[in-house]
């Protein structure tokens, strides 16, 4: 990481987040048949860990195209980066630009936008080339952490101050993987891959209960959801469907 400039903030967030990205690195490669020098839009990239290895090891000529305080203060790791940027919203930049993209990736977006998940991805499809690919990872709803939760009668997302608070980029709504596969079809795109990962290594700490930890006060419960947690891991690793988070990727 110390090779990266300006991105010490992002530390904990990558290793927080390390196995998700490399996975999802690897399956945009799968996706795209390991083809190389492609053109991707990545719209809400952040710290654009993943778009990072799809330029230094496939090539690919990244957009970055984010709230323009987010790109403000990413810009001197854009630059090093050699990503295009720019500080703008989404609908905006695509009507204005009339750019095509062989993919466009929607990373852990989707679940913060107010809105249906065809009406997001209609915005792009207007920036997709024929025969390139629309690449999203979202929160899985069917996911083990979320069933445990719904059975023990516990919340999946934060407390609606919260999830309706404007400023707070909270989750708004989690999705079930057909619902995306719907939102893909809708919008005249053809469902190609999918695939299921975790946040991190199983051998790290995974607290899957985290979210709603704070709305158990009965102390049994607080076990319950402890213990279903560490079982969920093993479960985890053996049925991919219910890991928490998936992707999903769709053919223009």
């Amino acid at each position: 990481m110390d090779a990266f400039p300006c991105v010490k903030r992002w530390q904990t967030y990558f290793l927080n987040h390390s196995l998700r990205l490399y996975n999802s690195f690897r399956f945009v490669q799968k996706v795209t048949g390991f083809r190389k020098n492609l053109t991707l839009l990545a719209p809400g990239g952040g710290p654009a860990f993943v778009e990072l290895c799809l330029s230094k090891y496939m090539g690919f000529k990244c957009t970055v195209v984010d709230l323009p305080h987010i790109v403000e203060e990413n810009k001197p790791y854009y630059d090093w980066a050699n990503f295009e940027t720019v500080g703008e919203h989404i609908e905006n930049y695509v009507q204005r630009s009339g750019k095509i993209f062989d993919v466009v990736m929607s990373l852990e977006n989707i679940e913060h936008i107010p809105a249906a998940p065809s009406s997001y991805i209609a915005k792009f499809v207007n920036a997709i080339a024929d025969g390139g690919y629309f690449v999203i990872s979202t929160p899985n709803m069917g996911s083990f952490a979320h069933l445990i939760r719904i059975l023990l009668m516990m919340p999946t997302l934060p407390v609606p101050e919260i999830t309706f608070d404007m400023k707070s980029y909270s989750h708004y709504r989690e999705y079930m993987p057909c619902e995306i596969i719907e939102a893909y079809e809708k919008n005249g795109l053809s469902y190609k891959a999918r695939a299921y990962t975790n946040e991190s290594t199983a051998f790290r700490k995974y607290d899957t209960s985290r979210r709603s930890m704070y709305h158990v006060k009965n102390p049994v419960t607080k076990f319950l959801m402890r213990w279903f947690t560490q079982l969920g891991m093993s479960i985890m690793g053996i049925i991919p469907r219910f890991r928490y988070i998936m992707l999903l990727a769709a053919q223009k």
